[in-house]
């Protein structure tokens, strides 16, 4: 399953005319839909604020909202741990960008907590703190 998992999660786009957030977003969700469970729930933190979608029109939701923030983005895969059960993967990435109507580039360290349920990904978890990112996981 950390094959599967990893090889949905890399992102690098330069949004204009000929691609916006929304096309990126659907190309994550396709990739996702086989493995994906039907009650499938993903949670984006920002800060003291959690918001949750639910199955893989909210994710396309979340992610078009979250992408559509910036003019570019990167989001590259570093690390990812599974838990010994297999039941959940913590997925460290780094992103980098520059926000609509920014001068510069942003660079953060986040992740991402995977978990399976009978060898499909019932849910996501988004964080920019990668300690969350364990503590979710029960990694910490």
């Amino acid at each position: 399953m950390l094959e599967r998992v990893r090889h949905g999660f890399a992102i690098e786009a330069a949004f204009g005319d000929d691609l916006q957030a929304a096309d990126v977003a659907d190309a994550f969700v396709t990739t996702l839909a086989p493995v994906a469970t039907e009650d499938f729930v993903c949670l984006m933190e920002g800060g003291a604020l959690t918001t949750e979608y639910r199955g893989l029109e909210g994710l396309r939701e979340g992610w078009t909202d979250f992408l559509g923030a910036f003019e570019t983005i990167s989001i590259t895969p570093e690390e990812a741990r599974e838990s010994a059960d297999g039941t959940v993967v913590a997925e460290f990435v780094r992103l980098r960008g520059r926000p609509l109507g920014a001068h510069g580039e942003i660079e953060e360290e986040g992740g991402a907590v995977w978990r399976v349920r009978d060898g499909r990904i019932s849910g996501v978890e988004f964080h920019l703190d990668r300690k969350a990112v364990l503590r979710s996981a029960g990694l910490a």
